[in-house]
């Protein structure tokens, strides 16, 4: 007999794509957190969707000698 998909799994299927809801919650967070979005328009060090959210396109260093130096 086939196993059935419990409803909560249905709804991760739903929200996150089948791929990702056979990952944990951690690891899917994890996964998110550290994946380089983009780069630093100045220096070009690769820059994860925190540091994105955080300091727009520019590093954090970048940030910094840019608007308060």
């Amino acid at each position: 007999m086939r196993k059935q998909k419990n409803n909560k799994q249905q709804s991760m299927e739903f929200l996150f794509g089948k791929e990702n809801a056979k990952k944990s919650m951690y690891q899917t967070v994890y996964e998110t957190h550290h994946e380089t979005v983009r780069e630093c328009a100045y220096c070009g060090k690769p820059m994860t969707r925190s540091e994105v959210n955080d300091f727009g396109s520019l590093c954090e260093e970048c940030y910094m000698k840019e608007y308060y130096r």
